[in-house]
């Protein structure tokens, strides 16, 4: 109780103290981030984060998504929403995003973009009233309130139901506004009414769902806003501020004034004590408390938008919604010192070169002056050197302990006295350097080495004698451009040039100084700077980034953009404090983690004195503090002060595509939370697959770099530079897994990482499934290949089993005949006999004749026609019955002609024909035989008649052995056969023709 009226006081004695002094301008970074977007026309009506880090804006003319990259749509004219164009309110509810607008609610899950949409039913109480929402509203207790342009409110329960109050006391002209808690169940509510121009604000205490109502206060239409500070409520009309007393129920005027009438439409607060006003015009105010209570107005534009709504991010970002965009919002974070830069003397100041001197003081030249380092104002001091080199200066080195020499750009060697300021030419009596010096390096044998944009030159300070034009090798170091020159602790010379690296081993015995130079051969770039430490060499390289050369392996490794470099273009180098490097580039200022081969970059915003350094002006004092020299002025700082601090921002894989098409996947999110994603399965033929991520640190996110690596595929870290879209083309089958972590713009490495499983499918033939498949075809194949041999075997076992079957049974008889007749032949009996079993001989073999014909004619494959049956049987009775003058009318219909009939059937069919003509040359005394054969729908229909009067009664001739024969030839043919002996004997046989 004592903190809320602590703070309740603090507020008052602000009001009363603080709001005559506004300051101006808190934000010295204000960008409009929907400028040449679809949305830089809209109005903002409402700003959120979601757990996913992703920003939702609302707009008169439709809901967006903001990663950092894209705005994506969500309105009426996409997928997969059908949300309402017109968004009045946002807010976010675990990870739903709830959706306010005039066509009722939608809610939106930012995981699965599932929508449910909640409008009015006119028979279900339970759904909203009406379907205008203005405000979504979330309490201490995670209830949610829904607004409407009416006198209603409604309460959340759950399961798309809500209990809906009506503010009786108020006609339904009044818009509900706003809506906040105070405490025990008690709410304030804003109405306004267009028509009359009225405001009430209304106190409405939930006592068993029913609000009990109190008009606290009614304003004529005018300037005025409610708002909520730690649960306290506070109301601004026109100039004066009210704050709501619960003791008397009412608010209550507090002794303060605004010293300007301030159009104050918004209002809203969040933590860190921090209350935003918007106005009309552009501009909006920060209250602030904290040591100090202030009051600070910026302003955004001059286009005299409305400010609509706030949102802090999760990074710190203050995004302002007006009528004519978003904008963002930031106090740039400065890590580094700078001196003499361009901003603050309004005038071009390119540094050339820093030095320190064996008393540790700092000097700097620039292309006109000299400037010392002041320790006690921290600033550098122009010396006003009294120059009388009609030359722009270029490089400068300790010459003894009052005098500096300096390099000229025009040619020459100049002398610079510290005691008396002056500047003169050092060679005034001695032939001079002709070319632009570009770099003086003093060594431990009193030897100037003299860089030149025409090769090397030395001066050895004892024998005051200058040698010019090198001709040292066959390597031309004569007439190359001299960038670097560095000694390290053998005595060797190091020498960067436009034409690589050379070393130099000098004979400081001989005079003039004998000098052995060697090329390093697999060295071919503009070497700007030369780091030395130990046996190895850091190069800064004018287009190929950062090298590292080992002078015991000879070994070169290069580091450039690919790696996480700014920019491939290096001009200089100085150790830092922990195993890292810090290189100044064309573009930002880069730090190397020699240990983990990592770059931090740092540019501008961060605080640098320009973007781009120089060649030859750097500086590490005894001290450890590091000096840049750039286009704009000296970036100072010790390396040890630069935090390298960690974010914990959410790190979301936006997209993945792949093809060539625009047809994009569910879009994939991580919690940051170690949530592991589920398996991403991928075809075999993925031609081209891109991930696209996204880091919820919207400050620059252009400028937010991503580090990869795909485990089973390529297992080394890589960087995106400049991008956040990752790209792969013909990944093999198999597991993998994708790592991916992010570094914001401010060069702080993200804490978590993304990992997301990925399965590429083998290619369909090659899959385990299509192969088992295959073996069990072919496996099959060879079963049915050798299960027809076997059938194809036992059929022609059968066939032989039937033809002996069928020599035996229809042969074997009637030779036995034959042979016994023979055999009483043999007896020699009577003449008579003799005669007679001749004539049965005869018969027998003509049977015997006529029987081996039937079974060749019945095997033979040619004749499986029921042509070929129909001319056999035709044969047959012309055979058998014309000799006995018996007539014959046979009828076979054209149309069956050409079937086709299977051999065992053909044999049945024409065996039952011949029993039936058989039987009737044996049992008839017919003259007239009736043959017929016609198809039925599935059968064919053989008939077999006669005209004979002879009747057999007897049961034995009826049912013989020929009659039994047939029946059991017709079962094997799925066949029916009758018998019938009136007016004649008939034989109707019917088989099925579907089994032909």
């Amino acid at each position: 109780m004592w903190r809320n009226w602590y703070k309740t006081a603090v507020f008052l004695l602000f009001i009363i103290l603080s709001f005559v002094d506004v300051q101006s301008q808190e934000y010295d970074y204000i960008f409009n981030e929907t400028k040449n977007t679809k949305l830089q026309n809209h109005s903002i009506t409402s700003i959120v984060q979601d757990l996913n880090g992703f920003l939702w804006i609302g707009t008169n003319l439709g809901l967006y998504r903001y990663d950092g990259y894209d705005f994506t749509p969500f309105n009426i004219s996409s997928k997969p929403s059908q949300l309402d164009n017109h968004i009045t309110t946002l807010l976010t509810h675990n990870e739903n995003l709830w959706i306010g607008s005039d066509q009722g609610i939608h809610i939106l899950n930012t995981t699965n973009y599932k929508i449910t949409s909640l409008t009015n039913h006119k028979n279900d109480t339970t759904s909203i009233p009406i379907n205008m929402v203005s405000k979504l509203y979330k309490d201490k207790q995670n209830t949610i309130w829904v607004c409407y342009n009416t006198n209603q409110i409604s309460k959340y329960l759950g399961n798309n139901q809500f209990k809906n109050f009506t503010i009786s006391s108020l006609s339904a002209d009044f818009k509900l506004d706003n809506i906040f808690e105070t405490f025990g169940n008690s709410y304030i509510l804003k109405f306004s009414n267009n028509k009359t121009k009225i405001t009430k604000i209304i106190r409405a205490r939930l006592i068993n769902n029913k609000f009990y109502i109190k008009t606290l206060k009614k304003i004529n239409y005018g300037n005025n806003v409610l708002f909520n500070f730690d649960y306290k409520i506070y109301l601004i009309e026109n100039n004066n501020i009210f704050s709501y007393n619960s003791f008397i129920d009412g608010f209550k005027l507090t002794p303060s004034f605004f010293n300007n009438t301030l159009d104050f439409q918004v209002a809203t607060y969040f933590k860190k004590n921090a209350i935003y006003l918007g106005t009309s015009k552009s501009s909006f105010y920060k209250l602030s408390f904290g040591k100090n209570i202030s009051m600070v107005n910026t302003i955004i534009d001059q286009n005299n938008s409305r400010v609509n709504n706030f949102l802090v991010d999760k990074s710190g970002i203050l995004w302002v919604g007006t009528s004519s965009g978003l904008y963002k919002l930031k106090k740039q974070k400065k890590l580094f010192n700078t001196y003499l830069y361009n901003n603050q003397l309004n005038k071009e100041n390119e540094i050339r070169s820093i030095i320190q001197d064996y008393k540790e003081n700092i000097y700097a030249i620039n292309q006109n002056d000299i400037f010392q380092y002041n320790f006690t104002t921290k600033k550098f001091d122009n010396l006003n050197w009294l120059n009388n080199i009609n030359s722009t200066p270029f490089t400068i080195c300790e010459y003894d302990n009052n005098n500096f020499l300096v390099g000229f750009q025009g040619g020459g060697i100049g002398i610079y006295n510290k005691k008396t300021t002056s500047l003169k030419n050092y060679f005034e009596n001695k032939s001079t350097v002709s070319s632009s010096v570009l770099k003086l390096f003093k060594d431990k044998n009193n030897i100037v080495w003299i860089g030149t944009l025409n090769g090397l030159n030395y001066y050895d300070q004892k024998k005051d004698t200058l040698i010019k034009n090198l001709n040292l090798s066959k390597d031309h170091l004569k007439s190359d451009i001299i960038f670097d020159i560095k000694l390290d602790s053998e005595n060797n010379l190091w020498v960067g040039t436009n034409n690589g690296l050379f070393s130099l081993k000098v004979d400081y015995s001989t005079n003039p100084l004998t000098i052995n130079s060697f090329k390093i051969k697999n060295l071919p770039y503009e070497i700007h700077s030369i780091l030395i430490n130990k046996n190895i060499l850091w190069l800064t390289t004018k287009f190929n980034g950062l090298l590292k050369y080992n002078t015991s392996t000879k070994k070169t490794i290069l580091f450039n953009e690919s790696k996480g470099l700014s920019v491939n273009t290096t001009y200089s180098i100085l150790p830092g404090k922990r195993n890292e490097l810090w290189i100044g580039t064309s573009f930002g200022l880069s730090r190397f983690d020699t240990i983990q081969n990592e770059f931090m970059n740092f540019f501008d915003y961060n605080g640098l004195a320009g973007s781009q350094s120089n060649s030859f002006s750097q500086l590490k004092t005894k001290t450890g503090q590091l000096f840049f020299g750039g286009k704009n002025g000296i970036t100072s700082f010790f390396p040890v002060q630069i935090a390298i601090d960690s974010t914990n921002y959410p790190l979301n894989l936006v997209n993945i595509n792949w093809y060539n098409t625009n047809k994009k996947s569910n879009t994939i999110k991580t919690k940051i939370n170690n949530q592991r994603f589920t398996e991403l399965k991928i075809p075999f033929n993925n031609a081209f697959i891109t991930f696209e991520f996204s880091l919820a640190d919207y400050f620059k996110p252009t400028k937010n770099h991503f580090k990869y690596r795909l485990n089973g595929f390529l297992n080394e870290w890589k960087i995106l530079n400049n991008t956040n879209k990752l790209s792969y083309t013909n990944i093999p089958p198999g597991k993998y897994l994708l790592e991916v972590l992010a570094l914001n713009a401010d060069g702080n490495w993200n804490k978590e990482t993304l990992r997301l499983p990925i399965t590429v499918n083998q290619i369909y033939y090659k899959r385990w499934w299509f192969i088992l498949a295959i073996a069990l075809f072919f496996g099959l194949l060879l079963f049915l290949i050798r299960k027809y041999e076997l059938s194809h075997i036992l059929k022609m076992e059968n066939l032989r089993i039937r033809i002996a079957r069928d020599l035996h049974d229809e042969l074997g008889s009637i030779l036995t005949g034959i042979a016994i007749k023979s055999d009483l032949l043999l007896e020699k009996i009577k003449f008579n006999s003799k005669k007679e079993i001749l004539k049965v001989i005869s018969e027998q073999s003509r049977i015997a004749v006529d029987s081996l014909s039937d079974i060749v004619w019945a095997i033979d494959s040619k004749n499986n026609s029921i042509q070929e049956l129909s001319d056999r049987m035709e044969s047959l009775m012309y055979q058998f019955l014309s000799p006995l003058n018996i007539s014959i009318t046979y009828q076979t219909l054209q149309n069956i002609k050409n079937l086709e009939i299977n051999q065992d059937y053909r044999q049945h069919v024409f065996l039952i024909f011949k029993e039936a003509i058989t039987n009737i040359i044996k049992h008839s005394n017919a003259s007239l035989v009736f043959v017929s054969m016609v198809k039925k729908k599935s059968s064919i229909k053989l008939t077999i008649a006669d005209n004979g009067t002879k009747i057999t009664t007897s049961k034995s001739n009826l049912n013989g052995n020929g009659i039994n024969n047939m029946t059991l030839r017709a079962e094997k043919i799925k066949g029916k056969i009758k018998f019938s002996n009136d007016n004649g004997y008939t034989v109707e046989l019917n088989f099925p023709y579907k089994n032909i």
